[in-house]
């Protein structure tokens, strides 16, 4: 069983790691990035995506049509895999 100090040296490293992550994903400029959730809904979206596609990431009213995921083989396997290309 791990002791209480590396379980927290441990949640801060991931907590570390997911705001690198975020930050990367933030300065993406020239692509729009969006995060799905299992039904194929957007959750959120990155700054390029906002530039490209015209909703602000404050929108209360989640942006639907133009931005859902493609269905078919491509939507499946994205699911499958958790990627899309």
């Amino acid at each position: 069983m791990p002791s209480q100090s590396k379980t927290g040296a441990v949640h801060k490293a991931l907590r570390g790691s997911e705001q690198q992550f975020q930050l990367l994903v933030q300065a993406v400029k020239d692509y729009a990035i969006f995060m799905l959730d299992p039904q194929g809904r957007i959750t959120t979206w990155n700054s390029g995506a906002e530039r490209i596609k015209g909703y602000p990431r404050s929108c209360e009213r989640r942006p639907k049509g133009v931005m859902r995921p493609r269905a078919g083989a491509s939507a499946r396997m994205a699911v499958d895999s958790g990627q899309a290309s």
